[in-house]
């Protein structure tokens, strides 16, 4: 049944016309959600991404903080030609992560696409739980699917960067695995190229963590929202639905719950250690 609720962003705001609301926990991304009734229903596919947005950096965001691994390597592949288009960087980015997928167990990763200040396109890669690959193959193959001579011994050597494997969970991993999500997901305003997507990844839907989900009382869903702000979380409001999320514990690791553990209890809990700290 639905019923006219408080919008949870504060005063001012117009209500909401809601028949659902539901908290849920995966990974270490705590959410509550309000499921509006005029959703029109399903959203339409997005379409090319020309710049680094808000919603994007988003998304990359909660992603990796929903998917559990224990070790990534981190990986960064560059043109030593000024290479600006689009197309052709992820054409050369594809066929080495093609080839390397081939060669070696590679179960899941990420890519990010940026740009230099003079325009030229280089990619971030995490490898998650992937097979260790030799750095002269790396190198190697980056030089030939990249379109550069295999004579080409500056390109060689600093065309593509293996950097060390790292462990999630660890002190060590646990800090370079925040930065490197951090790095990767900095806003930049619209920089005038034509960039298509800027982010992809390819196995992580199964390196999902568990997902808990219960159903919240509607009347008790602006309280639960203000208990997600209340925590440090944010905002997000489409079509369909209106919310916020919170981010706990490290990355790659899922929170863990208790037998009868309680989400809304967790959030209560979170939102009053914030407070405390603060």
């Amino acid at each position: 049944m639905s019923r006219q609720i408080a919008h949870p962003m504060g005063e001012g705001y117009p209500l909401v016309y809601a028949h659902k609301s539901t908290i849920r926990l995966q990974g270490n991304v705590l959410s509550v959600a309000i499921r509006k009734s005029d959703d029109g229903g399903k959203r339409g596919k997005r379409g090319g991404v020309g710049e680094w947005s808000r919603q994007s950096r988003n998304r990359l965001i909660r992603l990796l903080n929903s998917i559990e691994f224990d070790a990534a390597d981190f990986l960064t592949l560059t043109f030593h030609e000024n290479v600006q288009d689009h197309a052709d960087g992820k054409r050369c980015l594809k066929a080495f992560l093609r080839a390397a997928r081939d060669r070696y167990a590679l179960p899941a990763g990420i890519w990010r696409q940026e740009r230099q200040e003079r325009g030229a396109l280089h990619y971030h890669v995490i490898i998650l739980d992937g097979e260790r690959m030799p750095e002269e193959w790396v190198s190697e193959k980056w030089t030939y699917h990249s379109g550069e001579s295999l004579h080409d011994e500056d390109h060689l050597r600093y065309g593509a960067r293996l950097e060390k494997t790292v462990q999630a969970g660890t002190k060590d991993g646990g800090l370079v695995v925040s930065y490197f999500a951090k790095y990767v997901a900095k806003e930049k305003e619209k920089d005038g190229y034509e960039n298509g997507r800027v982010w992809g990844q390819w196995g992580c839907e199964n390196k999902k963590g568990k997902l808990h989900e219960q159903d919240l009382p509607l009347i008790s869903a602006s309280v639960a929202f203000r208990w997600v702000l209340a925590a440090g979380g944010r905002v997000f409001d489409n079509i369909s639905c209106t919310g916020g999320h919170v981010y706990l514990g490290h990355v790659g690791r899922s929170v863990e719950l208790g037998d009868g553990d309680s989400l809304i209890a967790l959030l209560h809990s979170c939102a009053i250690d914030r407070k405390k700290a603060t």
